[in-house]
Order: C-alpha cells, then sequence, then structure tokens
C-alpha cells in the first residue's frame, strides 16, 4: 500500500511540475497549476513555508540541508 501511495504521488507531481530547482535554502519550482499546490501538507512535510513569486512559480523554503532533499525530490520525479 505505501509503494503504490508512493507512486501516485510521484505521478501526480510529475503531472504538476514542469520544472525544480534549488537555490541556498529553498526549492524552486516551475508548476502547471498552482493551485494544486497544497501548502498545508509541504509545511507538514518539514518545510518552514512558501514563497509564490508568480502564477506558476512556487518556492518551498527548506534550509541549508535543500541540497538532500532536492536530491530525494530528483530521484522521486524520474
Amino acid at each position: 500500500v505505501r509503494r503504490q501511495r508512493q507512486m501516485c504521488i510521484r505521478d501526480s507531481w510529475r503531472r504538476d511540475i514542469v520544472s525544480a530547482s534549488y537555490c541556498t535554502t529553498r526549492l524552486r519550482f516551475e508548476v502547471k497549476d498552482y493551485r494544486q499546490v497544497n501548502e498545508q501538507a509541504v509545511k507538514a512535510a518539514g518545510a518552514t513555508g512558501i514563497i509564490r513569486p508568480g502564477k506558476n512559480a512556487c518556492q518551498v523554503i527548506v534550509g541549508t540541508n535543500v541540497k538532500s532533499v532536492y536530491d530525494e525530490l530528483d530521484k522521486l520525479l524520474k
């Protein structure tokens, strides 16, 4: 069941995320539909907050461990 859920989440992310990158403390996303970004779920996963600099842009504040978070996300999206 857990693996099925992970696959479902991964497929959802693949559909909604156009691109992902990171900087010193943030994950940066371009998304197809900004309404699909669940801010409560992102914060529950450990993010400090979310910044939405544009209609299809989203920055998730992670902290200085952002590279390891990005690397895990990258594995899920492949």
